[in-house]
């Protein structure tokens, strides 16, 4: 998330340099950005096509979220479906795959130096997150209303690491 948006399994990988929609890789962002919350069909529908008019926007996000399983099953992981779950007429990330993100292990090194005393560890960790942060907070989407205060977090970090080293 930190530099680009890609998605890895088994040493493949798939980003948002593809082609492909705009709207999917919002979709998946999100999605893995607000992963421990279900978020209602209203609530991606009004993510996705803000101000557009679309004659059955259910429907509409529905095939959407059918194309982003498909976009995880190339990765060969079998069970896009698994990964993309529907509960009550809300969306979530199924918690119960693991899932490595380094905008996660950014924010834990970030933690763990700002506890620690001992200098050596300290800066080890700051050298982690350091390399963890290889670009602002997705990127591409920097601009979409949701992303803005995480991106400044992510970015007021990593200047605050150059304080801290």
């Amino acid at each position: 998330m930190l530099g680009e948006f890609s998605l890895s399994y088994e040493g493949k990988t798939i980003n948002d340099q593809s082609s492909r929609s705009k709207k999917l890789w919002i979709l998946l962002e999100y999605l893995v950005t607000f992963r421990d919350k279900e978020i209602s069909q209203n609530d991606l529908i009004e993510l996705l096509w803000p101000d557009d008019e679309i004659a059955n926007p259910a429907n509409t996000l529905k095939t959407l979220l059918h194309r982003a399983r498909a976009v995880i099953s190339e990765l060969g992981f079998s069970g896009g479906k698994d990964l993309i779950v529907s509960r009550r007429g809300a969306y979530a990330w199924n918690t119960k795959i693991p899932l490595w993100v380094d905008a996660d292990a950014f924010d834990e090194c970030c933690r763990k130096a700002s506890l620690t005393e001992n200098m050596d560890q300290k800066l080890s960790l700051l050298l982690e997150a350091i390399s963890l942060y290889r670009g602002d907070f997705l990127p591409k989407s920097a601009l979409e209303t949701w992303a803005v205060p995480i991106g400044a977090y992510y970015h007021a970090q990593y200047i605050k690491l150059g304080h801290d080293t």
